[in-house]
């Protein structure tokens, strides 16, 4: 009788941890990386924003060899689009819906088959040295589950955000694309 009660409590405690936890849980939720790269803004945005060469750097895609991803680029860059589909990284798209030239991205992100899309945004920043660029994922989540989660998530998102702008910054500074001005 008494390990039943002891169970009891227990399942109690837990039961209220995932009832209280998301409480304090900040809804929606952002996740946020940046990097300096040696390269002006110009160079950098259109690879970024049209998705080509995305498959060289991105930070999931280099995990999992079964991954095939999809990309379909436009004039302008606002519509184009970059789905996966693999093991690991399952499947989802991600597609440009605003662009402020050499300065900014605002894409669409839909992992499966979920319909609210997340925010992924870009923004570069000329500086000193180079173009200092500033990824960022916000999404809306859900109490209880869906805070739960996203705050496990934050961790993994951190790091691989971190992880795909550093290969970013290597694939780009190993092949600078050239700048062509006329005048």
């Amino acid at each position: 009788m008494k390990a039943l009660k002891i169970i009891g409590i227990i399942i109690g405690v837990l039961f209220a941890a995932i009832l209280i936890i998301p409480l304090f849980v900040s809804s929606p939720a952002v996740v946020s990386a940046q990097i300096e790269i040696a390269l002006e803004p110009e160079q950098i945005f259109p690879s970024v924003a049209s998705f080509e060469g995305r498959t060289d750097w991105d930070p999931w895609l280099t995990t999992d060899s079964t991954a095939r991803a999809t990309i379909d680029s436009k004039p302008g860059y606002v519509g184009s689009s970059y789905a996966w589909e693999g093991d690991a990284v399952g499947t989802g798209k991600m597609e440009v819906i605003s662009v402020r030239e050499n300065e900014y991205i605002e894409s669409h992100l839909w992992f499966g088959a979920v319909e609210e899309p997340a925010l992924v945004e870009w923004a570069f920043q000329q500086v000193d040295g180079g173009t200092q660029l500033v990824w960022t994922f916000t999404q809306d989540t859900k109490y209880p589950f869906g805070k739960l989660g996203m705050m496990i998530g934050k961790v993994f998102l951190d790091k691989s955000f971190n992880t795909g702008l550093e290969q970013l910054k290597e694939v780009m500074e190993a092949n600078p694309p050239k700048l062509s001005y006329l005048g």
